[in-house]
């Protein structure tokens, strides 16, 4: 979406539409293997019409249960997928993925479908910070960020649905309270963007107005402390997202997806999700997964009282907020 000229732009975590890979997945039971016939007659006895055939092109997906795990697991696995997949082979495997994942199950497809599903590429850049140092570069670096910024705005045909109706509900927040902050709904909303693309990319939140206006607060509410303290101690970087989507491990992005759709009536009506299907809800819930997981992490080392927080949340214990990515659960 953005050109690879432009320093910083290859870094800015975008959302275009979600790619299906035409790859096979090596490895998976195949139609006519003693194990696939076993599930196949398995999932009948419990009502699930799943095929030898449609087992064997699960597993050319990616989306298929792990041969190693127990037989009961694969058997839920599958009988999970057949009610989150819909007919047939299904049409978009990624969607199939991330809905299983925030029903509590990995499939190889997973990765990718995360990768795919928030626009991050499968090996990390160069750090492409951009730079603020002198007055001169300051103003390059607002206007590289008014542009890409401009773009994010405009390109919402190609952001997944989900993340499509959160856009178009901050939007809206923007346009109703932007009065607030003596800007036009649109400014305000371009405002909120270019101000959190340079908190991501090596800069600091400057004006938090527009960012309250969007998230629908009250602009006057934002103590000057809480923004500096944002910029000292919960500071995010668009590098570290992008490692958390690609290393986070896959038993932790499960754990958290389906703590998300678990806890998702808290926040339906604020996200803009009020009429959203269920399927909806569940993509969004995997697709945010690993930004959540490293936000708490950010929480975890960077507030005094962060295990009280925490432990109101009653996270699962698989997810290991203070430990170091070095002692975390392998992919």
């Amino acid at each position: 979406m953005w050109s690879a000229s432009n320093p910083g732009t290859a870094r800015v975590p975008y959302f275009p539409a979600m790619a299906k890979s035409q790859a096979a997945y090596p490895g998976g039971v195949r139609r006519t293997s003693q194990l696939a016939i076993r599930i196949s007659a398995t999932l009948a006895t419990a009502g699930a019409d799943v095929s030898p055939r449609r087992l064997e092109g699960w597993a050319l997906e990616g989306l298929g249960a792990d041969e190693q795990r127990p037989f009961g697991e694969q058997i839920a696995h599958c009988q999970a997928l057949a009610e989150l997949a819909g007919p047939g082979r299904g049409r978009d495997a990624d969607a199939a993925a991330l809905r299983l994942a925030a029903h509590g199950y990995a499939c190889r497809r997973l990765r990718g479908a995360l990768l795919r599903g928030i626009g991050i590429a499968e090996v990390g850049c160069p750090e492409l910070r951009l730079d603020f140092e002198t007055e001169e570069s300051a103003d390059a670096a607002f206007e590289h960020l008014e542009e890409i910024a401009c773009g994010i705005a405009t390109a919402i045909e190609d952001v997944p649905l989900p993340i499509r109706r959160i856009i178009d509900k901050l939007r809206r927040n923007a346009h109703e309270g932007a009065w607030r902050i003596g800007e036009s709904g649109e400014d305000a909303f371009k405002s909120a963007i270019v101000n959190l693309l340079c908190l991501l990319l090596g800069g600091e939140v400057y004006d938090a107005r527009p960012i309250a206006v969007v998230f629908g607060m009250d602009p006057a509410e934002i103590a000057p402390d809480a923004v500096d303290f944002v910029n000292q101690r919960l500071r995010v970087t668009a590098w570290e997202l992008d490692e958390a989507y690609r290393t986070e491990p896959l038993a932790v992005v499960v754990s958290m997806a389906q703590w998300l759709r678990e806890h998702a009536h808290l926040a339906v009506s604020f996200l803009g999700l009020e009429t959203a299907p269920q399927s909806h809800i569940d993509e969004f819930a995997a697709l945010s997964a690993p930004y959540a997981v490293h936000i708490l992490r950010v929480i975890a080392s960077g507030l005094d009282d962060a295990d009280e927080i925490l432990a109101i949340l009653e996270l699962p214990a698989v997810l290991q907020l203070t430990d170091s990515p070095s002692t975390r659960l392998s992919a």
